[in-house]
């Protein structure tokens, strides 16, 4: 099959780019998004990150799919409003793909700091700060990921419309019959209509279609 640089999860990009990839529509692209976004709330819960930080971050990331979203407009308790309200302004600015790289408001340490100060905790808000980019980081990764298993299996969108097109053509060639074809063709469509199976676009039955096209085309001439 030729290259091409259309999306292997849907039939909707054409031409797929980086930005694609995180937003894509296929079925595997949303199981996988929905299953490393609520991954990303279970890593924020499981290191004490601020609440106000925890409900922010991870509503805001919703909009990496749906940006009609916008940034998160409910109301969100914080013992420290005005350093979150500049915290969600910064954030904002930075935009969801920014967040999605790993770009973060430097408020957002300050906050966690005051968080861990306030809980009794010697955790360290940079530690913290790190580790939270390389969640984000990694989301982005898992995705890309899913994507190129998707392109190298079976659920590539090409390789099952192309698969849908070889099997379409043998059976069309079964249905021409076999009169006035060589012996050696009329022996090929004695044996039943082969099955669809994952291995349809093996070259042996894609040139199991190209000889049977080719001997009927022949006979036509």
């Amino acid at each position: 099959m030729t290259p091409s640089s259309a999306c292997p999860r849907c039939s909707e990009c054409p031409e797929e780019d980086y930005l694609h990839v995180p937003r894509c529509r296929g079925p595997t692209a949303i199981a996988e998004w929905s299953k490393r976004h609520q991954n990303f709330r279970t890593w924020l819960v499981a290191h004490h990150t601020a609440p106000e930080i925890e409900v922010f971050l991870f509503e805001y990331l919703k909009t990496v799919r749906q940006p009609l979203l916008g940034a998160p407009a409910m109301y969100i308790h914080s013992l420290n409003r005005t350093l979150f309200e500049r915290a969600k302004r910064s954030q904002a600015s930075l935009g969801a793909q920014g967040l999605l790289e790993g770009l973060i408001s430097k408020e957002w340490r300050q906050l966690q700091r005051l968080h861990y100060v306030r809980e009794g905790s010697q955790k360290s808000a940079d530690l913290w700060a790190s580790r939270l980019v390389q969640q984000l980081l990694l989301l982005g990764h898992y995705m890309w990921q899913d994507r190129n298993q998707v392109y190298h299996s079976e659920d590539n969108v090409r390789y099952k419309a192309r698969r849908r097109e070889v099997d379409l053509s043998i059976r069309e060639q079964y249905a021409m019959g076999n009169s006035d074809l060589p012996p050696r063709i009329q022996q090929m469509l004695r044996t039943p209509v082969p099955p669809p199976s994952p291995d349809l676009l093996k070259t042996v039955k894609a040139g199991f279609a190209s000889s049977l096209a080719n001997a009927h085309s022949n006979v036509d001439l």
